[in-house]
């Protein structure tokens, strides 16, 4: 299998597929590919809405002052960038179970039906589950900010 693969079995709502991912990415910093991918995904974007866009002397001036009211300071995007990595070092100390039910629910966007679903469990044990997960989850991101 290779990555194209693992990511269209996730499309699916085949879990082996981030099984794959999580395998050959685990040991790679998860923060500098995620925002490589944020950029190049921005890029693209920023590529086909420019085609599109005609402007003036005037609306140059308006886009401008758009675009710069959604520019991140640089304090803010570290911060984030730190939150980011808080948080997938916590993810990292879930149970497989956990780290699954998070992936499914928050990164996926999968709701508890499609969950249980997919894992042959009752609605029941996936909000248990869930609740489990997001209770160690916090639980581990308050440790870190007590440091």
């Amino acid at each position: 299998m290779d990555e194209r693969q693992a990511i269209q079995r996730l499309k699916d709502g085949d879990i082996s597929g981030l099984e794959f991912l999580v395998d050959c990415y685990q040991v790679r910093p998860f923060v500098p590919w995620f925002l490589r991918s944020v950029v190049n995904a921005s890029v693209k974007i920023m590529q086909k809405t420019a085609r599109q866009v005609q402007v003036g002397e005037a609306e140059d001036e308006t886009l401008f002052a758009e675009f710069a009211a959604h520019v991140e300071s640089v304090e803010s995007q570290i911060e984030s960038a730190e939150v980011q990595r808080q948080i997938w070092e916590a993810m990292q100390k879930l149970s497989p179970r956990q780290r699954v039910a998070i992936v499914q629910r928050y990164f996926l966007g999968m709701s508890e039906k499609e969950m249980a679903a997919e894992a042959g469990k009752a609605i029941g044990t996936i909000k248990w589950l869930l609740n489990a997960a997001r209770q160690r989850l916090r639980a581990l991101l308050a440790e870190r900010s007590d440091e």
